[in-house]
């Protein structure tokens, strides 16, 4: 299990670094669990939590990440003020029982205007320089992303798409990356599988649909 909460982690801490002087932000506003699953305004999503998927509470995310939020109330202002600092925000984690998962990541970094090149140039130069998150891992992990990628329309919104294969150890996974540019953030979403477990990455992709 630690391996695979390293593996889940390695390639969606993307800190895509600035390409030019910074832009206008719009505040990030936490999203809010239902009872079929997760919805974020922010980034323009429902998750409806395929069955047997576990959905990770703020808590839980906390814990596995190491990334701690502290707020004063639960109310949209005190929210904003409290992620307003944070670099990385793990919107939404979750997992099929066969370790398939997803990650929902907002990096705050300037983007003033990247293209799709600019955009998928900078995420392979940052997976070949990604680190398992264990540290016992590190020096096994590799990333091979694929020479091309795609604009695909997901969950209601425009994306641009980039597949890899990811090695931890004699660990093979397979990882596909949805990133899009909202003002002042880079949205990362990530799936993560194993070969031959296609249809867990499919109910977790299917879980999605536009806020």
């Amino acid at each position: 299990m630690k391996k695979m909460g390293s593996i889940l982690l390695a390639a969606v801490m993307l800190f895509l670094t600035a390409c030019g002087g910074k832009e206008a932000e719009v505040p990030y506003i936490p999203g809010v669990f239902t009872g079929a699953g997760y919805e974020s305004e922010y980034v323009g999503y429902r998750f409806t939590a395929p069955v047997g998927c576990t959905v990770l509470s703020r808590e839980e995310k906390e814990k596995l990440t190491g990334i701690v939020i502290e707020t004063a109330g639960e109310d949209a202002e005190a929210l904003q003020e409290a992620y307003a600092d944070q670099t990385v925000i793990y919107d939404l984690i979750a997992s099929m029982p066969g370790g398939a998962n997803v990650n929902v990541v907002c990096s705050k970094r300037g983007t003033n205007g990247m293209t799709s090149d600019q955009l998928v140039k900078e995420l392979k130069k940052q997976l070949a320089a990604s680190p398992a998150m264990d540290a016992a891992l590190s020096g096994s992990y590799k990333a091979v992303p694929s020479e091309t990628y795609e604009e695909v329309s997901f969950a209601g919104g425009n994306y641009t798409k980039v597949t890899a294969e990811v090695t931890v150890g004699e660990i093979r996974m397979n990882q596909e990356y949805y990133v899009c540019i909202k003002p002042g953030y880079v949205v990362n979403i990530t799936f993560t599988y194993a070969p031959g477990n296609e249809a867990d990455r499919d109910a977790l992709a299917g879980a999605f649909s536009a806020y």
